[in-house]
């Protein structure tokens, strides 16, 4: 039986381009991984600005559903800053989030994600890109959540109804129920533009023999998202983690997916410790 991957795409990209730039590392992972693409339901022009459409997520995978590649201008986000519609004012992951700063679009990106997990899970694990990357910081944090619903823990730290109500203004407690997951791939990742965002994800994160397994990957000539920012990202989700149950690698690259047979290796080494699959060979 195949690992099934939810692939999630960066900022401004679509389904087909990150299958397009992702085929190395899929490629290695081929034989033991199904990878199932998912289209953000924010829709963003070339020139940078936010675009207006309103995406039915009932209709999310059938020929209804908008599927827009690069050839008419238009890719897809996550979310945007609230206030901010171009990409150059708002694409600056080294400039701390303020007080009241907030994201735009989070919620339904958060439903139409459930709507995957529960129409075509369950997923083993997570793959995701720059700004997708981001946004798995959030959705680990609801499958951490989830988990402790279904299996509470006594300490401090479990998640009680006042928990719920505390950021249900920004992640309400009814979304994202069909979500969980085993492990994430996060490549070129960055920090949440949101102070109530990270807050809500270092609540939920726990550091326990069952928690989520992470792989982290960055670029050491990144010029979108410094090898710094990824760094921090990784330190910040994992600071009470234990290092088992976290990896961070490095690629002598940019903003992109790497292709080196040594990252290749590394990534299918990781998902053999966290999720064993016999005999994964790295191809190509």
């Amino acid at each position: 039986m195949k690992l099934k991957v939810l692939c999630i795409h960066g900022f401004g990209q679509t389904p087909e381009m990150f299958r397009a730039k992702s085929g190395s590392l899929r490629q290695a992972l081929k034989k033991k991984c199904e990878f199932v693409f998912v289209q953000a339901p924010h829709m963003i022009r070339s020139d940078g600005d936010a675009a207006q459409i309103s995406v039915d997520i009932q209709k999310v995978g059938s020929e209804d559903t908008p599927i827009v590649g690069v050839d008419n201008g238009l890719g897809f986000a996550w979310w945007t800053i609230e206030g901010r519609n171009r990409l150059s004012e708002n694409w600056d992951p080294l400039t701390p989030p303020v007080e009241g700063q907030r994201i735009v679009g989070l919620e339904d990106s958060l439903r139409l994600i459930d709507f995957k997990f529960r129409t075509e899970g369950p997923f083993h694990g997570c793959f995701a890109f720059s700004q997708g990357a981001s946004f798995l910081s959030i959705l680990a944090a609801i499958a951490e959540r989830n988990r402790q619903l279904i299996n509470p823990r006594v300490d401090n730290r479990s998640t009680t109804h006042r928990d719920n109500e505390k950021f249900s203004n920004r992640v309400p407690a009814d979304i994202g129920l069909n979500i969980q997951f085993k492990f994430g791939i996060f490549v070129s990742g960055f920090f949440p533009q949101e102070i109530a965002i990270r807050e809500y994800i270092r609540h939920h994160m726990q550091a326990t023999d069952d928690a989520i397994k992470t792989v982290h990957i960055y670029g050491t000539t990144d010029q979108v998202i410094p090898a710094s920012m990824s760094i921090a990202y990784h330190d910040f989700l994992y600071s009470s983690y234990s290092r088992q149950a976290t990896v961070l690698m490095a690629h002598e690259g940019g903003h992109f997916v790497p292709h080196e047979r040594s990252i290749k290796a590394a990534v299918v080494s990781a998902l053999h410790c966290f999720s064993p699959v016999d005999n994964v060979i790295v191809e190509g």
